[in-house]
């Protein structure tokens, strides 16, 4: 998932919006939960 969203204005513009700073952040948000959930078993 580069792309978050590839879109065609009513104009025929077309524009791309950059997935992959979403996907860091989702990753590193699991990341921090696996920790916690982690530390809250123990």
């Amino acid at each position: 998932m580069n792309n978050l969203v590839t879109a065609v204005t009513s104009k025929g513009k077309s524009f791309i919006i950059d997935g992959r700073k979403l996907k860091s952040l989702n990753q590193w948000f699991n990341k921090c939960t696996a920790r916690l959930q982690c530390i809250k078993d123990k």
